[in-house]
């Protein structure tokens, strides 16, 4: 008789095959097989085969005596990898089926027309040919998009005398020749019509139909749709096995890597605190909370705009106006309001597939008592759930519709107070003082039991910050409220670190300043570093001399305007992407109010761009200070052709290699980027901007994940009695019963992980891979902090 995981097992494979075969079906039909397996594999191989044969082609045609080829001053025009690439992708484009040769190369003979012509855009109006960018190539056919070129170029005065349709159909032609006798992929058939007639089709050779089909049949297999399980995963006790059992699929290893060399040095490694904290975070049992889901689904059916849920219905597309083949303003104005809102049911149509694979998933999963989610560590260890849709890691209503399976039960006040904390949090109280958020709670007695017991006639509970998870508590503690203590909670408790990887370059170099202002240390009430540095800025405008200052600050500085600069820093945020992100705070205010600055947009931008980038070194400057000496170390290894490798706190070694390539990626602006991977090999060099771009942020993720605190912290709390434990990145969940435990057990963690020296262990380790006299810049000066602190810290995860 099939198990219920069995079951789970075949269904995975199914809807995965299912899922490979829409993707198919949709790129035959809509003329875009190049982006399937093996169109993406044809389209490397022909590509570099044909960026070859028209170089030849070119250089003998130029040699040639007489009067040159009609082809050749339109073959000059673009380099050979480009019209290798347009000509390829054309061809593979439509691979499956049999067309006919003269429309097929009238259409390539187009196509690199249309690339020469956006060539010319995008270099005599490279502004207007950005905002073209960002809008046609949302259309799906190539005729579309052709005819929105033509219009784009009309627009700007951009005329250009069109090829004769013979010339068109000679390159493609010439191409199309070329590619039958340069790469065998497809054969061009004489054949007679109805009526008796020859014509020329283009088909693919027999050969290819067969690769093709094996080709697909093949990677239907391995590419399964990745459900939870209905038993527990297999524990990790290898680089290689864990996680799903069935194993007629390609395995997936415990961290995501292509070296297979690294992956054989890992089996030598003691990881066991690594497989034990990977092991008790997805043996933890899950189930999908029925009664959330029945709300969820009920408010989509009645189109409820909350928590992100996208509306059922496309919103409706302007009334032409009676004049709008007279008035070109009207005209113009109507076309702009369309788009807008094609654009937007556009983007409402993936949000809702989100949304409704994520109900799929768990109406599949609602029948279970318990529900696993197998995980996977990529190559910083940091953990990531490997089942779509619906998980811990997931959407916030992916996250609402699933609590822990086995519970425990309320028995002290501080318990309880854990779950009052986190229902105050959910309605958007997390900046609040703990004194401030239960005595909210104490207040809203009623919002709570009304909004937990009845949301479908108490609607209170959508104004919350996070409303499905808002109303999951509110029936949490009503429940509680009803039955006292001893009542068994299942729901998962939150706890959020603030800014964590402003939090660990601040215990790193020991800033005080900075660890004040994101809760490493004790206050009375939550420090909001967004805050801190937004206040920074404001006292810099108030006795600046600028021109801009004034009107940036009628504008309304506050923690919106450096959250994302903030948020940012510590993982690559350079002062261009600062003023980049400010110039998007600054548009997005100027749509609602009057621009005190006229016209002119990007220098005050710039300006209070800078005025934020100098306001963070001053709140939070040990992460700059971190982040350079990390980028220095990295490009003095990278210079040496060294991988730049270093050792997790709980063991995990780390291997960060990011090559060059021997040739430039050809892209063309009809259509999708189109990726040559054959010509753009891997030469065994490593990039230097990658490394010192990626070094800083990946030390950080090796720091926090599952082979730093978040692991250390894990197995601290098994050790102390804790089964059921999850996980966001920076934030721990865990039952209110257990979140006293938790607490302690996260700043316990933190205190035997940082009060090490581990900028300095890095630097050693760089040292020992690094000839002997080579000099490494010394570990920035160190502040005065005391980790130990954090131990009294009541909003260090909060």
């Amino acid at each position: 008789m099939e198990s219920k995981q069995d079951h789970l097992h075949n269904e995975m494979r199914e809807l995965g095959k299912a899922r490979y075969r829409s993707r198919k079906q949709k790129a035959t039909e809509i003329t875009s097989e190049s982006n399937t397996i093996p169109g993406r594999q044809l389209l490397n191989k022909c590509t570099e085969e044909m960026t070859k044969g028209i170089y030849d082609w070119v250089l003998k045609a130029r040699k040639s005596p007489g009067k040159h080829h009609r082809c050749l001053p339109f073959m000059e025009m673009l380099p050979a990898e480009k019209i290798a690439v347009i000509a390829c992708k054309a061809v593979i484009d439509g691979l499956s089926t049999e067309r006919m040769m003269t429309s097929l190369c009238i259409a390539v003979g187009r196509t690199i027309e249309d690339e020469i012509l956006l060539e010319k855009l995008a270099e005599e109006s490279p502004a207007f040919f950005r905002r073209m960018q960002q809008v046609s190539f949302k259309s799906v056919g190539s005729g579309l998009k052709r005819r929105f070129i033509r219009d784009a170029a009309k627009a700007v005065d951009l005329v250009t005398q069109r090829w004769a349709k013979a010339d068109a159909l000679a390159i493609g032609v010439l191409l199309t020749d070329m590619m039958a006798t340069r790469t065998g992929i497809i054969q061009i058939l004489t054949k007679l019509n109805a009526r008796g007639r020859r014509y020329c089709a283009i088909a693919p050779s027999r050969e290819i139909s067969e690769w093709v089909r094996k080709c697909h049949e093949y990677h239907e297999e391995l590419t399964p749709f990745f459900l939870p399980t209905a038993e527990r995963p297999l524990p990790w006790s290898n680089p290689w096995i864990g996680g799903y059992r069935q194993l007629d699929w390609k395995p997936r290893p415990l961290i995501k890597s292509r070296n297979k060399a690294y992956q054989t040095e890992l089996s030598g490694c003691d990881l066991s605190k690594v497989y034990s904290a990977t092991n008790m975070i997805q043996s933890t049992p899950w189930q999908v909370d029925s009664e959330v889901y029945d709300l969820i689904k009920h408010c989509w059916k009645e189109s409820a705009r909350i928590d992100g849920l996208p509306s059922a219905l496309d919103e409706i597309v302007p009334t032409k106006p009676d004049d709008i083949e007279t008035n070109i303003e009207s005209r113009r104005q109507w076309r702009k309001a369309a788009a807008k809102v094609y654009f937007h049911n556009e983007s409402l149509e993936s949000q809702r597939l989100q949304l409704l694979k994520t109900l799929m998933v768990a109406d599949k999963m609602k029948s279970f008592e318990r529900i696993w989610f197998p995980m996977q560590l990529d190559f910083r260890g940091r953990g990531y759930y490997l089942p779509l849709y619906l998980n811990p890691q997931g959407t916030s209503v992916a996250k609402a519709l699933i609590r822990f399976a086995r519970g425990k039960q309320i028995q002290t006040e501080g318990q309880l107070q854990s779950l009052m904390l986190h229902t105050a949090n959910k309605w958007g109280l997390d900046k609040k003082s703990k004194e401030e958020r239960l005595h909210w709670i104490e207040s809203n007695t009623d919002l709570i039991k009304c909004s937990g017991i009845d949301p479908y006639a108490n609607g209170d509970w959508m104004k919350a910050d996070d409303p499905f998870a808002f109303y999951a508590a509110c029936k949490e503690l009503s429940n509680f409220w009803i039955k006292g203590f001893g009542y068994n909670s299942r729901l998962p408790i939150g706890m959020d670190a603030t800014t964590q990887g402003l939090q660990i370059y601040s215990m790193l170099l020991r800033d005080p300043i900075a660890a004040a202002a994101t809760n490493v240390t004790p206050g009375k009430s939550p420090a909001d570093p967004y805050k801190a540095v937004a206040d920074r800025v404001i006292a810099k405008l108030l006795v600046s001399d600028s021109p801009y200052a004034r009107g940036l600050l009628s504008l309304g500085i506050d923690r919106s305007t450096t959250k994302r600069q903030t948020m940012t820093l510590p993982y690559g945020l350079t002062q261009h992407s600062c003023i980049n992100y400010t110039r998007e705070w600054l548009d997005e205010k100027i749509r609602h109010n009057p621009n005190p600055f006229g016209l002119e947009v990007y220098k005050p931008a710039a300006f209070l761009g800078k005025t934020i980038w100098n306001s963070m070194d001053d709140v939070v400057g040990s992460a700059t200070r971190g982040m350079k000496f990390i980028r220095d170390v990295m490009g003095i290894l990278i210079d040496h052709d060294i991988t730049p490798r270093w050792m997790t706190p709980l063991g995990l070694p780390v291997r960060m290699r990011y090559e060059n390539y021997d040739s430039v990626m050809v892209s063309t602006r009809v259509g999708a980027k189109a990726r040559v991977l054959t010509i753009r090999e891997e030469n065994g060099k490593q990039s230097k901007r990658k490394a010192t771009n990626g070094g800083a942020p990946n030390i950080v993720h090796s720091f926090d994940g599952i082979g730093g605190l978040l692991g250390h912290t894990a197995n601290l709390a098994l050790d102390n009695g804790v089964q059921d434990f999850g996980e966001v990145h920076d934030q721990l969940l865990c039952l209110a019963a257990d979140a006293p435990i938790v607490a302690k057990c996260v700043r316990k963690a933190t205190v035997d992980i940082f009060s090490r020296d581990l900028l300095s262990e890095f630097r050693l380790q760089a040292l020992t891979m690094l000839p002997p006299l080579v000099v490494l810049p010394e570990v920035p000066e160190y502040g005065s902090l005391d980790v130990t602190e954090v131990l009294s810290s009541e909003y260090y995860f909060n």
